[in-house]
């Protein structure tokens, strides 16, 4: 894979009064800083620089005191003491003894490397404009094996999405083409007009993954899956283009369509329970549900060849640079 994945971590993320999102900022400071660990003291320094350089996307009155900003800090790692748990060897970070400093290890293996493609996956807002598509795309192919995973061995699993076109999907062509091929193969019929469509629509309808079980006979009456794919904070916005009701707008619906969610993202509190539950309306595949069906079977290793790549760019010695040089004269240098 040809290009770079500079990765510039020159402001706290958006929305880190979030747990998971907070940990995750703690995880690539471990990764990006010269000696691959970060201390909880460093992290404070961070915010309270962050919030007086102006790096900071939320209101600087809400970290004012150092209590808040303690708070804040012990939040996230109380969430990292979470994942350590919770991913076993999966997890590529180790805090010390005291709990006070979360070290990056070496030699990681595939398991590893999953985890720091969703954590680059989760974190556009730190990379090259350049990566982002590439990220994204990457992680619809990982949610595809997911999906395959979760579901029986006979089940039939594809891209939908943009990325179809460069996989052994069969959705290829403008946008009611790929419906047409869907009906055909999960015996609906379609409800919309074709010439409802744009002629050069080469768009997905909403739909990134898709997978059913077939009987092997001719007629409708199985289980099919939508998944739509989501990298960002607003990753629930995402869930209305999978539920049968949208889907009823384009086919007939006579099998049983269930909507699922695919995140990079850890979308879990320190505790384990789903963050924002109400939020929740398909079925989710978050950053820990991937790493648990990745235990139960590993995909081929074929498709996991851009994921290695990727990672490999990301974790370029290059991204190294940017945070030492803001670490040394920007956030840590003393007044």
């Amino acid at each position: 894979m040809s290009g770079d994945c500079k990765v510039t971590l020159e402001k706290l993320p958006p929305n880190n009064s979030r747990s998971y999102v907070g940990a995750d900022f703690v995880e690539l400071l471990a990764m990006f800083s010269i000696d691959r660990e970060v201390s909880r003291s460093d992290v404070l320094q961070w915010v309270a620089r962050g919030k007086d350089t102006g790096a900071f996307e939320e209101d600087p009155e809400t970290l004012a005191t150092t209590n808040a900003q303690e708070t804040r800090v012990d939040d996230w790692f109380r969430h990292i003491e979470y994942r350590i748990k919770i991913f076993a060897d999966s997890y590529p970070f180790r805090l010390t003894h005291d709990r006070n400093t979360l070290s990056f290890i070496s030699g990681m293996s595939p398991k590893n490397k999953i985890y720091i493609f969703m954590l680059a996956a989760s974190n556009l807002w730190a990379v090259d404009r350049s990566c982002r598509t590439r990220l994204t795309g990457i992680f619809e192919v990982l949610s595809k094996e997911a999906l395959k995973i979760y579901l029986p061995q006979n089940a039939e699993v594809f891209l939908f999405g943009k990325g179809a076109s460069n996989s052994d999907s069969p959705f290829t062509g403008t946008n009611v083409e790929k419906l047409q091929t869907l009906a055909e193969f999960i015996h609906e019929d379609l409800v919309c007009e074709p010439s409802n469509f744009m002629p050069h629509d080469s768009g997905d309808s909403g739909l990134d993954v898709v997978g059913w079980i077939p009987f092997g006979d001719e007629v409708p009456g199985t289980a099919v899956f939508f998944g739509q794919c989501a990298c960002g904070l607003e990753w629930n916005e995402k869930q209305g283009t999978v539920t049968r009701d949208h889907w009823r707008t384009y086919l007939t619906a006579k099998n049983l369509m269930s909507g699922m969610l695919f995140c990079s993202r850890l979308l879990r509190d320190s505790n384990g329970s789903w963050y924002e539950p109400h939020k929740i309306k398909t079925i989710v595949i978050d950053r820990l549900r991937i790493a648990k069906l990745f235990d139960r079977r590993w995909p081929e290793e074929k498709e996991m060849v851009s994921v290695y790549e990727m990672v490999d760019l990301f974790m370029s010695p290059d991204n190294i640079l940017p945070l030492a040089a803001i670490t040394n004269t920007v956030f840590f240098a003393q007044n």
